[in-house]
Parts: C-alpha cells; structure tokens; sequence
C-alpha cells in the first residue's frame, strides 16, 4: 500500500474590494493560455468564503464525474461509459457556463471594452472628422 497523495494543479481567481474582479478573471485566463501542462481552471472567482465553498464543490464535482468515467471505461461497461460520459458533459457544460457568466460580468465591470480596443469617447483628446486632401498644383 502506497500511502503518497495525487498531487493535482488547479487555477482559481481571487478577488478582494482592492483587487477588482475583470483583472482576477483576465490573470486568470493569461495564466491558462500560457500554462502548457495539465492544469484545472475553476470558474468561480473567490471574493469570499461562499464563493471558495462554491470553487472547492465545483473542483470535487468535475473529479468525481472524471473518476466515475474512468472506472466505467477500465470496467468496460459500455452502458456505463455513456452514463457517465454524460454525467461528466453536464458538469463541463455547467463550469462552462459559469466561465461564459464570469467573462460577460468582468467585460462589463471593465466598461464593454474588450482586450486592445481603446475607449475613445472618454478621450478628450481626440476629434472624429472628416478631411478631404486638396492637391495645389
């Protein structure tokens, strides 16, 4: 009997009253395009202790159904398989969800401006005109 724990890596944003939750979610996401190992990103954002509750039910839920899937393919029980493949789509498309939900929140927080995209109806610098090029000779 081996008694070492599985070690699994996992992301999950943390955002207090200082730190707001559109830089969270967007660190977040850099770190998970960057990352080129295996890495879970739970799509809650911790602003508190119910919002960790929440983060730590979704982390166990998606391992549960993962492991389900695993027993029933190393059992070869096809029924089973395609219970549990479902079983382990919902909880995907639920976390999916929740990103989609968390993305459009944080989109919002930062103003609809998107990433690259300025916001020039605040600069007072800039002028919106049109020209026309006159040629003197």
């Amino acid at each position: 009997m081996q008694n070492i724990p599985e070690v699994k890596l996992g992301i999950i944003a943390v955002s207090r009253d200082c730190f707001p939750i559109g830089l969270s979610i967007a660190r977040r996401e850099a770190i998970m395009k960057a990352y080129k190992g295996d890495l879970y990103e739970c799509p809650v954002t911790v602003e508190n202790e119910k919002d960790m509750l929440a983060a730590v039910a979704d982390v166990k839920a998606a391992e549960e159904a993962r492991d389900a899937l695993k027993a029933a393919v190393e059992a070869n029980d096809l029924e089973a398989m395609k219970e549990k493949r479902d079983a382990l789509n919902e909880v995907v498309q639920n976390l999916t969800v929740k990103l989609y939900e968390q993305a459009a929140a944080a989109q919002q927080a930062a103003g609809g401006e998107t990433e690259g995209q300025s916001s020039a109806a605040n600069d007072d610098n800039v002028v919106d005109a049109d020209f026309e090029e006159v040629d003197n000779d």
